[in-house]
């Protein structure tokens, strides 16, 4: 059964706390990008906090959104996150990016990498974002990727066999 859904002031304090000690995947553009052909995102993050880039720089480089490695994804996405929900008129694709990005075939395991607070933060957001622009069944389907996780977390969790698709 949902609960009741959050309100975006709700919703960004739910992201900032959440995502409040995630860690940094390192200091370095190879840290941060799965290729140097990145068009400079590498280089855009390098050093940077998640808290560091405003909405223009996000915007500038949304394309991040697909060149970071899994770990990077992790760390920036509150930052998408909040531009989009703050200032969903100046964020361009950073929405379907998201969305895209966990819906592809690779999604399992990247939100394996996320806290439990993390993927309640993201389903948060996804929720909003789905009722704001009405989207399509990839909205749904991220939403639904991101439950299955965190069902199939808490079934580990509590000493049940791992489940996984090869088994």
């Amino acid at each position: 059964m949902e609960g009741p859904k959050l309100d975006i002031d709700s919703c960004c304090a739910l992201i900032e706390d959440a995502f409040r000690d995630t860690p940094n995947p390192g200091p370095t553009s190879t840290d941060i990008s799965r290729t140097a052909a990145d068009e400079g995102v590498g280089d855009c993050f390098a050093g940077t906090s998640w808290r560091d880039h405003s909405v223009a720089q996000l915007r500038y480089h949304e394309v991040a959104l697909v060149y970071f490695k899994d770990e990077a994804f992790r760390y920036w996405l509150p930052a998408f996150m909040l531009a989009e929900l703050k200032d969903p008129a100046n964020t361009n694709m950073a929405w379907d990016l998201i969305v895209a990005r966990l819906c592809n075939n690779e999604s399992a395991a990247l939100l394996s990498t996320f806290s439990k607070m993390e993927r309640l933060a993201i389903i948060s957001f996804l929720e909003i974002c789905n009722e704001r622009y009405k989207s399509d069944s990839r909205s749904e389907d991220a939403i639904s990727n991101v439950r299955t996780s965190l069902v199939l977390s808490d079934f580990v969790a509590f000493g049940c066999p791992s489940v996984h698709p090869d088994n």
